[in-house]
């Protein structure tokens, strides 16, 4: 069992770079899985995907994550933390609108994002 696990953290590691960094921790608290989904979400929604530094990321719901990114725009610059919610079943996060803009994927949260955003304790009501 103890091999099997030590097998499959190295072949995570082998796995290729990490599309974001992680700059509080917590993304380590989710899942394997759910950090993969995650990881495809912003490499696909951002313009430098792999130059992501997220934060705060908590469970809002079921296969949805809501947190904080700050990612690099087409002038490498860094443009500020802003907040996310990540459908892991459809592979691409939308980022409120309500600060700079990062990529085309911009959006004011919907209802339903929101209420993702509030039960991960991200948004008063």
């Amino acid at each position: 069992m103890q091999r099997l696990a030590l097998i499959m953290v190295m072949a995570a590691l082998a796995g290729g770079a990490r599309a974001m960094e992680d700059a509080d921790g917590s993304v380590a608290k989710l899942s394997a899985a759910d950090q993969a989904a995650l990881d495809k979400a912003l490499d696909i929604s951002l313009f430098d995907g792999k130059s992501a530094r997220v934060r705060d990321v908590r469970v809002g719901a079921p296969r949805k994550l809501c947190g904080w990114v700050n990612a690099k725009n087409s002038s490498g610059g860094y443009t500020g933390y802003r907040l996310f919610v990540a459908h892991l079943d459809d592979p691409a996060a939308i980022f409120d609108k309500r600060g700079p803009a990062v990529d085309d994927y911009d959006q004011p949260l919907d209802a339903k994002d929101r209420a993702v955003c509030i039960a991960a304790k991200h948004l008063d009501k």
